[in-house]
């Protein structure tokens, strides 16, 4: 459980530079309670306290306009000593791994990508790419993030269900590299890793209601309910992909006949771009496809579609306009259902551009209740930049169990 340091981290993080005073009020503790708690990340050099002629302008300015008392305000000190975060991804048999700081900034110039063996000594692969990226960076490694698709228990962090990385499901990531290498380790959802950099450093940083749904390999829900993040019971929340669409409509492979992931996500998407195949002799006349430089291969199903769009291909159109039909039918669902403050559309969909955004908010119209369809409409946002948001988010969560050691202690 993530106690009052990282509570007041992730509130400093969300909201920017706060005084002692807002904090206390924010918290309902008295200022001398605040200044227990954040002594030792001062000290550190996590934080910093920075003096009124120090603000931002744009503080300084908004302040004075609502006759705000000038006090000196607690920060994230931006080139701070203390270390860096690793957060890795798991893509098929490959890993990414990315270094962000406290403070949730991407190091520019850091970008490392292996192929893994998913052998059982895949593990020593990893320890051993973790141990060469510390010994070429003089500063310390504060935490561990990876981020997997599929529902993890938050308590062992051990992936627990997977349709799409079921090699990682007999493998303790977190327990065995914690062991290995003396490290805070974390195993994230990618959904829920979105979702939480959404909340802390993107659109949802003032929102306290929200979803965001994650549209890739398979179709996640990241769920945001009074500010914390909401996984359901077994942590099993989040999964509308396996949703019936469709009675007895399309399958995909691991998930229920006529589910959501059978219309929209990546396998769904190249089985209808099979057709276009210049080589299929189902291809539509007078189509001629041309993929430049693009593989035909399910890997880059988003990327071959954005393609054939762009050379105005009627077919192409017809299946991009029906993956927006489906996106508006689940949209449509889970606001009725959970009326959050704003619904966003995340991951290769949610980078395809003005014209699919459009689609999908008209396609929005016909599944909603009369009179509630511009309410609906504005509800419906669209979030790029997905990779880095899921790495922002794991290094968050890993930052969570870092701060850990500061409660434990004061407890103690």
């Amino acid at each position: 459980m993530i106690r009052r340091t990282g509570q007041l981290y992730s509130e400093l993080l969300r909201l920017g530079p706060l005084s002692n005073q807002e904090l206390s009020n924010h918290f309902q503790l008295s200022p001398a309670s605040i200044t227990q708690i954040l002594r030792p990340l001062l000290n550190d050099g996590v934080l910093e306290e920075r003096t009124p002629q120090d603000y931002p302008e744009d503080i300084l300015a908004q302040e004075t306009k609502e006759g705000k008392r000038r006090r000196r305000k607690i920060t994230f000190y931006p080139k701070h000593s203390l270390g860096y975060l690793l957060s890795g991804e798991f893509i098929g048999s490959r890993l990414i791994f990315r270094k962000s700081d406290f403070s949730l900034n991407l190091e520019e110039g850091f970008f490392m990508e292996i192929s893994l063996d998913t052998r059982a000594d895949f593990l020593d692969q990893i320890s051993r790419t973790i141990r060469d990226i510390q010994r070429k960076d003089p500063r310390r490694l504060l935490a561990l993030g990876f981020t997997v698709s599929g529902r993890v228990d938050l308590d062992t962090h051990r992936l627990i269900f997977s349709n799409n990385q079921p090699f990682l499901l007999d493998i303790d990531i977190a327990g065995e590299l914690r062991n290995r290498l003396s490290l805070p380790t974390v195993v994230v959802n990618d959904s829920h890793a979105i979702s939480t950099a959404e909340r802390f450093c993107g659109q949802a940083r003032y929102l306290d209601h929200f979803l965001s749904l994650f549209i890739e390999e398979g179709v996640g829900l990241g769920i945001f309910v009074n500010g914390t993040a909401y996984q359901g019971f077994q942590n099993l929340a989040g999964e509308p992909g396996n949703l019936i669409m469709v009675p007895q409509g399309k399958q995909k492979s691991g998930s229920p006949r006529g589910s959501v992931e059978a219309y929209i996500s990546r396998e769904a998407l190249f089985s209808e771009l099979q057709t276009l195949r210049p080589d299929s002799t189902a291809k539509p006349a007078g189509s001629t496809p041309s993929t430049g430089d693009l593989p035909w291969t399910q890997e880059y199903a988003y990327e071959l579609l954005t393609h054939l769009v762009a050379q105005k291909l009627p077919a192409a159109q017809s299946i991009l306009e029906g993956m927006a039909d489906k996106t508006a039918l689940l949209c449509a669902n889970l606001l009725t259902l959970l009326a959050p403050e704003a619904l966003f559309i995340t991951g290769p969909l949610g980078e395809m551009g003005p014209a699919f955004h459009t689609m999908v908010t008209q396609s929005l119209k016909p599944y909603t209740v009369p009179g509630l369809y511009d309410f609906y409409r504005k509800r419906i946002r669209f979030s790029s930049a997905y990779k880095q948001n899921m790495a922002l988010g794991t290094a968050k969560i890993a930052a969570d169990h870092a701060l850990l050691h500061y409660d434990q202690e004061a407890e103690s």
